[in-house]
């Protein structure tokens, strides 16, 4: 309910009712929010919502854009509470009391950053609260005095009187409970979040879920590291010493320091492709993904309409618990028109007409996702010159024979795939097991797509069976940036007009001819990670995107969304040079396209080979500089090895003058080379294949040297038949003298 209540007493309001006096616009922002009680009505949620005057902080504009949205509480009341006791406590106490200390944590400039200052006072705050609570639950009452932080209000129920001195009366179960927190914090056009617990927000932007918090599962690994250093454990269940489902949360002091109310806070900044903060407890998110969440908020301008719409898909997806949804415009942010939504929590205001129904007959559709029914409507498919785009998972036959997470990954990487195309206008004329084949109005359109799918590939939350395994583990590149995790999808894009036939039985448009055989080749050239071009799309690429070449035909025809999408992901093109296509005369200059920040796959991506795992590359070079040496013996020579030129071309020098002063009677010489231009280029990629090979021709370069050596220092001066004689009279086997008399030369 909607309400305006200008007196300032509110009797009626305690732990288990709630008033609500919050406008639906709120510091210029449209608001709304809904909730439901829930299956077992008990009252376990509060909301807070505050806007700050104009001289809480000054505005150049004259008008206020700061607000504080938060919500506190728990999804159900405890299982053990005794009847009669309000499970609303912690909540209560958080919602009385978060906003003046919020605001009091301003008088504490002491952080010479600037820049941090909100960050570090939303983090006071959370702290400084958890502390509150737990002086009102075990600190006697003269300390709480004393002390004169928070207000009044106590958790215990007591007020301002205190118990004798004594600690306060509460139940045990309160004493051990807990809830979860979210704020966020508007100020102009930065936005802060911070929480603990459950309750998380998401931003809605151009149609895509970007989270603003972090849930705390203890199954988590970065939350499972911390509660073993705090000497904490994860049952089999998922339960935090086997007590509580959170890992960070307001009290539960029987468990610090495992489970704390340290926030993670993250920062944003508001642009205009931000549309809605989707804020929500766990009766919410544990039934609607985020990006149904993002699908709902697209369909309207109302946020009140979308935070009911929300609240009823928890309920019909089985949400039994507490429910609360908040829902905050932003794009108002940059829209200075204020226009006030009609909606049924506004009497007064007139609805327009409702405009009588068409009926329109279903349409013989083969793509018919559920995940995608929300987002937009299908382009008709293109004709005439176009882009062709084909897909492909990277070792997904291994992929689904060993690994049990691909079941989940494949809906997922449909599910993107089907939403990016219709975002980028992109056609889905076939799929053949996980491979897409896509065709799409406009060159950039494509480049648009395969750009976006690989970014959000790499965002995207995969099962942990796929990220354990060799295929999707994370892969960082030198400075420690993430650049590939999850399935990895190999894209390749060509352009032409190809022959359109519509396949008789699915009734979908269909390419064939050259042009098609030409994108499913060039296609064939990616490895995982990568997008090969032909040359038409890298030349459109720079004359539309870099602008280094003069406008092509077609330049006048691309989309300028499409271009500032490619412009705003940044693009990096890589030669892969000139290649033969398999089947076609003619062949194609290749290059790959990255997004900005993952050109590092190029050098991963280049030779897709297992690493040698029995044969050591350093030992091979040692090996190989062994033979080195003993050639340059059996050459006269003695090997130094020299790192530059220069110092080559001073020890020739000196060598000439050598030779000339001495006349040749000096035997050996130095022979300075680096060993890097004359051993094989053997690098970490080299399979063991490769590196026995290499040995073997070391080992017939060493005899080689050896029996150089012996023939031409060692004949004459050893009597060969008197050794060998010897040595059989030693008991030594025919096999073996006759390798020795070779050694020695004598055959």
């Amino acid at each position: 309910m909607d309400l305006t209540v200008t007196a300032s007493d509110l009797p009626d309001e305690n732990e288990n009712r709630r008033i609500r006096s919050t406008a639906s616009i709120v510091a210029g922002l449209g608001y709304g929010i809904s909730d439901c009680l829930g299956r077992e009505g008990a009252f376990t949620m509060l909301d807070l919502v505050h806007e700050f005057p104009a001289s809480f902080s000054s505005s150049s504009t004259g008008r206020t854009n700061r607000a504080l949205f938060a919500m506190f509480g728990n999804v159900s009341p405890p299982k053990a509470l005794p009847p009669g006791i309000s499970p609303n406590r912690h909540a209560k106490f958080l919602h009385d009391q978060f906003l003046g200390f919020f605001q009091g944590q301003f008088k504490y400039k002491d952080m010479p950053d600037d820049e941090h200052f909100l960050i570090d006072v939303l983090r006071r705050s959370f702290l400084g609260l958890h502390q509150e609570i737990h002086n009102q639950l075990f600190m006697s009452s003269a300390r709480k005095n004393s002390t004169g932080t928070v207000g009044s209000g106590g958790i215990g129920g007591g007020g301002s009187g205190g118990h004798g001195g004594g600690a306060l009366s509460i139940d045990p179960v309160t004493a051990r409970g807990g809830c979860s927190g979210l704020v966020v914090y508007i100020n102009d056009r930065k936005l802060f979040a911070a929480n603990v617990g459950t309750s998380l927000a998401i931003i809605a932007r151009k149609g895509q879920p970007r989270e603003l918090s972090k849930r705390h599962c203890p199954w988590d690994p970065a939350e499972m590291r911390r509660i073993r250093n705090s000497e904490g454990w994860v049952s089999p269940n998922g339960m935090v010493n086997d007590e509580v489902d959170v890992s960070r949360s307001f009290g539960y002091y029987h468990l610090l320091p495992v489970v704390n109310a340290h926030p993670d806070i993250c920062e944003w900044d508001i642009t205009d492709q931000d549309e809605f903060l989707i804020i929500g407890n766990r009766g919410l998110w544990d039934y609607v993904s985020f990006q149904t969440a993002v699908d709902v908020a697209g369909t309207t301008n109302d946020p009140a309409f979308v935070a009911q719409k929300l609240r009823d898909f928890a309920m019909s997806y089985g949400s039994t618990g507490n429910i609360m949804v908040m829902a905050i415009r932003l794009r108002d942010v940059h829209d200075k028109t204020i226009v006030r939504s009609s909606t049924m929590l506004e009497p007064g205001l007139a609805f327009p007409p409702i405009q009588p129904s068409v009926y329109q007959p279903k349409q013989n559709q083969m793509v018919v996702d559920k995940s995608v029914r929300r987002s937009e409507p299908e382009v008709a498919p293109p004709t005439g010159h176009i882009a062709l785009v084909f897909t492909d998972i990277r070792n997904s036959t291994h992929l689904w024979e060993v690994n049990h997470g691909m079941p989940a990954a494949i809906q997922l990487h449909n599910d993107l795939m089907r939403r990016r195309l219709r975002e980028c206008g992109g056609y889905e004329f076939k799929t053949e097991g996980d491979a897409f084949l896509c065709s799409f109005p406009t060159v950039m359109a494509a480049v648009w797509f395969c750009l976006s799918v690989q970014v959000q590939l790499l965002e995207e939350h995969w099962p942990k069976e796929i990220l354990e395994c060799e295929d999707g583990q994370p892969v960082t590149d030198p400075a420690g940036n993430l650049i590939a995790q999850g399935v990895s999808v190999r894209m390749g894009i060509h352009c032409g007009t190809p022959f359109c036939v519509q396949d008789p039985v699915t009734h979908r448009m269909d390419y064939l001819g050259p042009v098609t055989n030409r994108a499913a080749r060039v296609s064939g050239l990616a490895q995982g990670g990568q997008i090969t071009c032909s040359a038409e799309v890298i030349r459109e690429i720079n004359a539309s995107v870099f602008e280094t070449i003069p406008k092509t035909e077609l330049s006048k025809f691309q989309p300028a969304k499409a271009i500032d999408g490619v412009k705003q992901l940044g693009v990096v093109i890589k030669d892969v040079g000139e290649r033969r296509l398999k089947g076609l005369e003619v062949p194609e200059f290749v290059s790959a396209i990255y997004p900005s920040g993952l050109e590092a796959r190029h050098d991963l991506g280049m030779e897709e080979v297992t690493p040698a795992r029995y044969l050591n590359v350093t030992h091979m070079r040692e090996i190989g500089m062994l033979c080195l040496r003993l050639e340059a013996l059996a050459s006269g020579r003695i090997l130094k090895p020299s790192l530059t030129l220069k110092d080559m071309d001073i020890t020739l020098e000196e060598s000439e003058e050598e030779d000339q002063d001495h006349s040749g009677k000096g035997r050996w010489q130095e022979l300075r080379v680096d060993p890097e231009n004359v051993l094989p280029p053997m690098t970490a990629k080299w399979t063991d294949y490769e590196l026995l090979m290499t040995l073997d021709s070391f080992t017939c370069r060493i005899q080689n040297a050896l029996q150089s050596i012996v023939k031409r220092f060692m004949t004459g001066r050893i009597n060969a038949p008197n050794v060998l004689a010897k040595l059989e009279d030693a008991g030594m086997t025919k096999e073996t003298l006759n390798v020795v008399g070779e050694l020695l030369g004598y055959v």
